[in-house]
């Protein structure tokens, strides 16, 4: 509305200022309350998650992304999902006004050593997981998972259907986003701003042309002009793929099963993994 609009031009901000907050993990949406799990939407966001992470997980053995995978919690800052205390209602008289006593606190369950109420998960489970056993367990690497996602590189609506390519050209110098435009009317709704100046996406400033006369942006000298250019964005491991991991620890848990969940086939060829997820495959869908 016009009083955001306002806003953003008090403190020079843009609009694609304004889509990399709401993109931003940690704002509060949709998902936000507990009444989350009734939308049917909710469900599918936790394999998707899963899927990221994997990649990420696959990446960083790669030596391709830097990843600190150190267990800890830490309270959000100027973060509308975290209050920064844990509440104990228990003491709360029902239907009563009275507020509970709160503290800075980790929440139950969310420690590492807290333990998942889940039996039957694995054939071998012989205990309840901790939080931090199972995920050490859920490895992609690990060939006891009974389960394995189709694709880990390949992401529709990224740069060249790559998740690790729309990482490098995120990644890349940004140009600053354009301040909003003091011609705008305030009155203009923010669902429908000036034509103008619509919009831009998060990587419009250095959107993929040969047309050195394109309106975007032309005097950005980090544009993409050429994607054949041999200055374009390549991985420089591109012959590698991601393989095994030469330490098994990493792969089990104290809870998970004594073999190590070693997964990488004995003669290096790869042909067992089921997490082969070089970026730089033809279908660009190898797993």
């Amino acid at each position: 509305d016009s009083n955001l609009i306002a806003a953003m031009k008090a403190h020079g901000l843009g609009y694609k200022d304004l889509l990399d907050e709401l993109c931003h993990i940690g704002s509060p949406g949709e998902m936000f309350t507990s009444a989350a799990p009734q939308d049917p939407t909710f469900w599918p966001l936790h394999g998707n998650a899963e899927r990221f992470v994997q990649y990420l997980r696959l990446l960083k053995d790669e030596g391709l992304i830097s990843m600190d995978e150190t267990w800890d919690y830490e309270h959000g800052k100027d973060m509308g999902s975290d209050t920064g205390v844990v509440c104990e209602w228990s003491h709360v008289k029902s239907g009563s006004m009275e507020m509970p006593k709160c503290k800075k606190e980790t929440c139950p369950g969310h420690k590492a050593d807290d333990l998942l109420p889940f039996e039957g998960l694995m054939s071998h489970q012989e205990s309840l997981y901790t939080n931090l056993g199972f995920y050490k367990m859920t490895h992609p690497d690990n060939e006891n998972l009974p389960y394995v996602y189709d694709s880990l590189s390949y992401w529709e609506a990224c740069y060249e259907n790559s998740l690790y390519d729309q990482y490098l050209l995120t990644s890349k110098p940004q140009m600053p986003s354009e301040p909003v435009s003091d011609d705008l009317d305030d009155s203009v709704s923010s669902t429908n701003p000036d034509d103008s100046n619509p919009p831009t996406m998060p990587d419009d400033s250095n959107s993929v042309t040969d047309d050195s006369n394109s309106p975007t942006n032309p005097d950005d000298t980090n544009s993409l002009t050429n994607p054949d250019d041999s200055n374009s964005l390549t991985n420089p491991n591109d012959q590698s793929s991601v393989t095994d991991v030469d330490d098994p620890d990493d792969r089990g848990s104290d809870s998970a099963s004594e073999d190590g969940s070693d997964s990488t086939s004995e003669d290096g060829s790869g042909s067992t993994s089921k997490h082969s997820t070089s970026k730089h495959s033809t279908s660009k869908h190898s797993t």
